[in-house]
């Protein structure tokens, strides 16, 4: 870990448990926006455990590390975190299937879609309603029916 890289025994355990766990949350809350938006969006997300171990964002106290040993399964002292890792990974998954721009996209067209022939056939109804209430109105023989 850059941040520990001179650190020893407990402190750089703990530096790099801190920065672990703060990479976790930012997961957590990258995931929780995706959810709530509907789609994926241009967030960072770690697509391996390299890329984890690599990530660093010194603002918000996120630091990488070059042990491989931090992100193994077998390593007691960060295994909790590695299943926390491997879990936010899985609820990512159907997110990180979609392509971010294409899926949005046709998301919103077939909502604006759905809406346009809902207004059009409540247009439609309206104007058959006031054709039948008032049916020498000259003002609705002048626009046209759709």
């Amino acid at each position: 870990m850059t941040q520990a890289k001179h650190m020893y025994g407990r402190t750089k355990t703990d530096a790099t448990r801190e920065s672990f766990r703060r990479k976790l949350v930012h997961m957590h809350l990258v995931l929780k926006s995706w959810k709530k938006q509907g789609y994926r969006d241009k967030q960072f997300w770690p697509k391996s455990l390299g890329e984890f171990a690599e990530w660093n964002d010194p603002d918000r106290g996120i630091f990488s590390w070059t042990s491989p040993n931090v992100t193994s399964k077998s390593n007691l002292r960060y295994k909790k975190l590695v299943e926390q890792y491997w879990k936010l990974q899985e609820k990512a998954a159907p997110h990180l299937a979609d392509k971010p721009d294409d899926t949005r996209e046709k998301r919103i067209m077939l909502k604006l879609a759905e809406e346009n022939a809902r207004l059009l056939w409540a247009n439609m109804e309206l104007r058959s309603a006031l054709v039948r209430a008032e049916p020498n109105n000259e003002v609705l023989k002048r626009i046209a029916f759709p």
